[in-house]
């Protein structure tokens, strides 16, 4: 994959720090959802966080991408992105922040191999940050992108970068 040079990668520490911070948003005081994203971390490896920007630079929005796996080993039933989404809107529904989540899930083909695409958008602190997250699922495993963006040329600049992905066998 082809990072623009200037981008921010965080450190493996920032990656966890940033994870954790994440799940408490989203868990807010839930005790249940907030069990079962702890849970989930055991499984879950973050590969790589960008941001076009270093992080708390003073900018009104900082585009991102976070590339993820997860051990699919006993969801057995999870055989595509479609089926990963599923469990994804479960736990979003459950969260105590407002997201509104497209139904229509589509299939892209990103470096020659397909990937299920799942929109979403959320209104946070005054922004309609929106994600797209594009998952295929490989050897009992999730693999998973997703970018963050306020407009359209963020998008685009987030899409060429996924789109230099290449995969070597």
């Amino acid at each position: 994959m082809k990072l623009p040079e200037g981008w921010s990668i965080l450190s493996k520490e920032a990656m966890k720090e940033s994870a954790d911070r994440g799940a408490d948003l989203i868990s807010g005081d839930n005790e249940e959802l907030k069990s079962v994203l702890n849970a989930s971390k055991v499984k879950t490896a973050y590969l790589l966080n960008a941001f076009k920007y270093e992080v708390g630079k003073s900018v009104d929005y900082n585009p991102g991408f976070i590339v993820v796996s997860e051990n699919l080993k006993f969801f057995t039933g999870i055989k595509t992105g479609a089926d990963y989404y599923y469990h994804v809107k479960k736990l979003l529904e459950k969260s105590k922040l407002n997201f509104d989540v497209e139904e229509n899930i589509t299939t892209v083909n990103i470096g020659g191999e397909s990937f299920d695409k799942m929109c979403l958008s959320i209104n946070h602190l005054n922004l309609n940050v929106k994600q797209e997250y594009y998952t295929t699922i490989k050897e009992g495993f999730a693999l998973g992108f997703i970018i963050s963006f306020v407009n359209n040329s963020q998008r685009d600049e987030l899409l060429e970068i996924i789109n230099s992905l290449e995969f070597k066998s």
